[in-house]
């Protein structure tokens, strides 16, 4: 019977072990995905309170009849919707509820909202609300509001009571076009933001099958309270199983879900489940017929069962480890064991011999020689589950293995074996570092963006001389910081060409590659991290020289060039010809020279200068080649 019991432990043993490491995989990929599309929410709706405050400070001190007549504040909301990509419209509605103003026409078509929900919350005083979705009476497209009341600078309600709100309408397909990327390689997989009370704001793919889990299970998850956790449900449709996760968004009644067909996960388990389980039966089966053929020869029989004990470990994917009880005498080890150990076996060792094997517990702790699960198995009889330890391997490098052990009794209870199981945990715990990684980089890179924009609007308002020309300034900036966003979002934030970046900020000012825009350099690509300030300084040069510079005639040029210098530097210089003489470099020092200057060179380890020769303005950067390749 023991002939039969064995094969079927090791199969158990590696049956938990694989389906333990297949569930731990699935959990940290769903919630890695689903941070990943909270931050990018949680961006979207910080650069919509931007827009919010820019509006409301201009239309600071004006009555409703002159918002609703001012053709001036409807090409400034005009131009926000146009600008950005993840807004279809901005408006003002008054105290009546009718929309005075919005970035769809002038003047404003009749929109009666007092009936609501978002005009209802402003009037409330909710604070930042976000609709159901609606469809628009004017567009027909199917979207979501985010509003608020109107309030003064310092925080109180205009003329002491509820005086109007403010709102952006929002294209759910920006969130769509992440959500795709997000998606782009998971099998059956849904991503959505819902409203805390279930009303789901935008879902890919839009399909009434690929639905998030059933409402009763999410709403479940997210009455807990927590910030974040992964929970089961079933798709309405037919009821198949999934695996879901949800993380709020700070400080707004929002949640992104994510959720996979736990089929699609656990089908390469099953798979090998049932092969393996296949492999065992037939095995123990097999080795059953031996043992009663072993009464009559049992020496003849017992070897032939070991032959058949040893396929089955030798055929098991994971390192597997038999020994004796109490000596630890290794009777069989499979070829994974020292594949993963990557160092031989001593077989004649005995416990003893644990005693140089190197291991760490998670503290940093050595682990003793009677700590070893398979020594606590033979001298303890104990079952040791999943425990995760930190190895020297025999080739002097570090690695983590996931390791099982239980005892094997006779019929009398005794301890007569041990078996160990343990398998390679190193790429999943270097998978699992990425995955943070990356959660820290997109928070990071968020946070850098709203920075940037707070600099540049605080930089644009300090030069300019109204309101008006804030706007056009900070619009014109914001449109080529967008661009670059657009550029690496494309590219999944990888690198960049930097002829695409050059031609993107150029192409606003109507300028293409000609013969009045000559690049010339080879194909190179900037990192994301650089990428950002180099497309400020790019729009900031096109800037001054459709204005002020060589294409502000109809006779000069520009002529970029880059390259890796003699000392292993990248080098570009922007070069004007032709334009209007300078008489004297600028008095003026605003947001675009401290772009140019200091920005562009900190940004990839480098320096600046910047010459105003009668010619031209002549700019060149110097940096470190490790930002371009």
């Amino acid at each position: 019977m023991a002939s039969v019991l064995l094969p079927l432990s090791i199969f158990l043993v590696g049956a938990v072990v694989d389906y333990r490491q297949t569930h731990g995989h699935l959990r940290e990929e769903v919630l890695a995905k689903t941070e990943s599309l909270a931050e990018h929410a949680t961006a979207v709706l910080q650069m919509i309170r931007v827009v919010l405050a820019r509006v409301e400070e201009h239309i600071d001190g004006r009555t409703w009849p002159e918002i609703r007549q001012s053709q001036e504040l409807y090409g400034v909301l005009k131009s926000l919707a146009t600008e950005l990509p993840e807004v279809e419209a901005v408006f003002l509605v008054g105290p009546d509820g009718h929309v005075a103003v919005t970035s769809r026409g002038f003047p404003s078509p009749s929109i009666d909202m007092s009936r609501r929900d978002d005009f209802l919350a402003m009037r409330d005083d909710a604070g930042l609300y976000v609709s159901v979705p609606f469809k628009g009476d004017i567009s027909g497209v199917v979207a979501f509001t985010v509003s608020r009341r109107l309030s003064r600078s310092d925080g109180t309600a205009r003329d002491g009571g509820f005086d109007g709100g403010i709102g952006v309408v929002v294209r759910p397909r920006y969130f769509e076009g992440f959500f795709r990327a997000v998606l782009s390689r998971d099998e059956d997989s849904v991503a959505a933001l819902i409203r805390t009370d279930g009303t789901v704001l935008v879902r890919y793919p839009i399909s009434e099958e690929a639905s998030v889990p059933a409402s009763e299970a999410l709403l479940a998850a997210l009455a807990s309270g927590r910030r974040a956790d992964v929970f089961a449900g079933q798709r309405p449709a037919d009821l198949a199983s999934r695996v879901a996760a949800y993380r709020r968004i700070e400080g707004l009644p929002l949640a992104a879900v994510y959720s996979v067909e736990s089929w699609a996960i656990y089908r390469p388990w099953l798979r090998r489940l049932a092969a393996l389980g296949s492999f065992a039966l037939l095995t123990g089966f097999a080795l059953f017929w031996a043992s009663r053929r072993a009464l009559r020869d049992a020496e003849s029989e017992l070897d032939l069962g070991r032959a058949r004990l040893e396929g089955v470990v030798r055929a098991m994917p994971i390192g597997v480890i038999v020994a004796e009880a109490p000596s630890g005498r290794v009777l069989l080890a499979n070829d994974q064991v020292s594949a993963i150990l990557r160092g031989p076996l001593d077989p004649t060792g005995g416990i003893d011999a644990y005693a140089t094997l190197v291991g760490f517990h998670a503290d940093g702790q050595r682990f003793e020689l009677d700590e070893w699960p398979l020594a606590r198995a033979l001298c303890y009889g104990e079952t040791v589950t999943e425990v995760e330890i930190d190895i020297v391997r025999g080739d002097g490098s570090r690695g983590t293995i996931a390791v099982s052990s239980a005892p094997v009794r006779d019929r009398s209870g005794t301890v007569v074996a041990g078996v160990v199981a343990f398998y390679d945990i190193t790429a999943r715990k270097d998978s699992q570092a990425r995955v943070e990684l990356l959660m820290r980089e997109t928070l990071h890179r968020a946070k850098n963006q709203l920075a940037v924009v707070e600099g540049m609007a605080r930089q644009t308002g300090r030069i300019s001389t109204g309101i008006n020309d804030f706007l056009d300034r900070f619009s014109e900036r914001l449109q080529g910081l967008s661009l670059t966003q657009a550029l690496l979002v494309e590219r999944q934030w990888a690198s960049i060409r930097l002829r695409d970046l050059l031609l993107a900020q150029m192409k606003p000012f109507g300028v293409m590659a000609d013969e009045r825009l000559v690049l010339d350099g080879p194909n190179v690509e900037v990192a994301p991290e650089p990428a950002q300030n180099l497309g400020l300084a790019f729009h900031e040069l096109a800037s001054n020289a459709t204005r002020f510079g060589a294409l502000s005639n109809g006779k000069g040029r520009v002529v970029v060039k880059w390259g890796a210098s003699a000392d292993d530097r990248f080098q570009l210089e922007w070069l004007e010809e032709g334009g209007p003489p300078i008489a004297a470099p600028p008095a003026a020092r605003g947001f675009g020279s401290m772009v140019l200057t200091r920005i562009a060179g900190a940004a990839v380890d480098g320096t600046v200068t910047m010459e105003f020769t009668p010619s031209g303005l002549v700019w060149r950067l110097d940096g470190n080649t490790r930002y371009f390749h």
